[in-house]
């Protein structure tokens, strides 16, 4: 878990270095409108929501190396939630073509499955 003098210094981090307003719409943005999704030795995620007009980006940091990029993204899931995704264990690969293999065979389609499983109501 981060704690909130280390959430507080990457927010701060990326205001001063990495992104200070909102691309679309250029509101400046404020620590309350970053999110800490995910931190661990090699990178850093951070979601910016622009308190205006609501565009969403992501920023990566990797620490080893300094670098950072920013690129937009639309959501559907809160911030809290993504964050809570990076703590389950990987999808293995058999999985996955098991999952596609079942799709081809009941010609499902994904928007009935999201439903299904009770993600997309």
């Amino acid at each position: 878990m981060l704690n909130k003098q280390h959430e507080q210094e990457i927010k701060e981090f990326v205001l001063k270095n990495v992104v200070a307003y909102c691309d679309k719409c250029g509101t400046p943005y404020k620590p309350k409108d970053l999110t800490v999704i995910n931190d661990n030795t090699n990178f850093i995620i951070v979601q910016a929501t622009c308190p205006k007009c609501k565009a969403q980006y992501i920023v990566q940091l990797v620490e080893p190396i300094n670098a950072a990029r920013k690129f937009p993204i639309v959501l559907d899931l809160p911030a809290h939630k993504l964050a809570t995704s990076f703590l389950l264990p990987p999808v293995s690969t058999d999985l996955v073509l098991e999952f596609h293999r079942i799709f081809l065979q009941k010609r499902l389609k994904l928007k009935d499955f999201l439903t299904y499983i009770g993600v997309n109501e």
